[in-house]
């Protein structure tokens, strides 16, 4: 979608796509009180990954790019924030504090395979 002139507005904690000009059309892709911040497009352009504290605590979620139903991909108590695709859109590495500390985690498009980015397979996804 970014290569067809589309922006992201964030705005009051919810995101918007629009033309590149702004005045040809505008929609709300996510509709949910809670704040969410942190969007990042999918390679294809058909996903927003983003955090949001709509669980109770700051978690990473993804919606269609068009809108529709989020989906909750982190559910760990911790601090879940800054999702970023991998180039082929296979894995979201994010920042969390799962750990103890700050640190770099990815999962897997069936979100059950979760690791620090620093392991094997994962972390040659995003050289």
């Amino acid at each position: 979608m970014r290569s067809t002139g589309v922006l992201l507005v964030i705005a009051v904690g919810a995101f918007f796509v629009t033309s590149a000009s702004a005045t040809d059309w505008l929609w709300q892709v996510t509709t949910d009180p809670a704040d969410d911040s942190s969007p990042a497009w999918s390679p294809d352009g058909t996903t927003l990954a983003f955090s949001s504290i709509r669980s109770g605590n700051f978690d990473i979620w993804t919606i269609p790019a068009t809108g529709g139903t989020a989906t909750q991909i982190t559910t760990d108590p911790a601090y879940d924030v800054g999702p970023t695709w991998s180039p082929d859109g296979t894995t979201l590495a994010f920042d969390s504090d799962r750990s103890g500390n700050h640190d770099i985690w990815a999962i897997k498009p069936d979100y059950e395979s979760i690791a620090p980015a620093s392991l094997g397979e994962i972390k040659a996804t995003f050289k």
